[in-house]
């Protein structure tokens, strides 16, 4: 998915099919297009929570 963050382009992956369904990669999108309209990158968010485990 492209989204623009900070005036810069970014790329965000949303999973690899089939591993992700649609229905999956969908729910994911959403929750990342919220994250952004709030101002927060999703991909420093998905870091985040993979560092904290």
């Amino acid at each position: 998915m492209r989204c623009w963050i900070d005036r810069k382009e970014n790329r965000l992956s949303l999973g690899v099919y089939p591993d992700v369904s649609l229905k999956d990669a969908r729910e994911r999108r959403d929750e990342a297009r919220k994250l952004i309209a709030r101002g927060v990158d999703p991909s420093e968010k998905r870091r985040k929570g993979e560092a904290q485990e």
